[in-house]
């Protein structure tokens, strides 16, 4: 049996990887269509949609994950900073963990923990809790490849405002895919 966990995003992005005038030149669209509100919904739509579906944070997030155990890789890469990791010990006292309590690397997933830290810890399925920030800090920073991908949701989603054929989705959605897994993106179990 998998440990549960809930992910929480304490502060979403303020901003998306693509600005409305790139949007507008992927769909040759010019500037001041009345439809100008319809793209900025698809480029948000796009932003969600790689985010949640490839485990990935194009733009600054903070997030809140409460998990059964220490985990060594946290969700939703590339991490900027770790704000806190909690636990709670045997006696069910929640503890701080000190910097020196663990090492982590940004633009890296992984947490690395003092060896005795586990011993220590409680059985409860919520005992470890992690305040942290991922993405990226600006637009200019996110790679071509989740803008690229981000492009190519929007176009499809401009060009066929209805449900398509399964073939014309399975092929932007592997067109997708494929160019976010340069950014070696993976599913996250706790």
């Amino acid at each position: 049996m998998r440990p549960s966990y809930e992910l929480t995003i304490t502060t979403g992005p303020t901003a998306h990887p693509l600005t409305l005038e790139e949007a507008r030149a992927q769909l040759n669209s010019p500037q001041g269509l009345p439809d100008d509100v319809y793209v900025e919904s698809l480029i948000a739509t796009a932003h969600r949609y790689i985010a949640k579906g490839f485990n990935l944070t194009p733009m600054t997030t903070q997030y809140r994950l409460v998990t059964g155990r220490f985990v060594k890789d946290l969700p939703h890469p590339p991490v900027q900073s770790i704000q806190s990791i909690q636990y709670y010990d045997s006696t069910e006292t929640l503890i701080t963990l000190e910097a020196g309590d663990y090492s982590f690397y940004p633009g890296s997933s992984k947490i690395h923990y003092r060896s005795d830290l586990c011993l220590y810890a409680s059985a409860r399925t919520d005992r470890v809790i992690i305040n942290y920030t991922a993405g990226y800090a600006s637009a200019e920073l996110v790679p071509d490849s989740i803008k690229h991908a981000m492009r190519l949701l929007i176009g499809h989603w401009y060009e066929q405002r209805q449900a398509t054929g399964e073939s014309t989705v399975k092929a932007i959605e592997l067109g997708v895919r494929d160019l976010l897994f340069t950014e070696k993106c993976h599913r996250w179990r706790a």
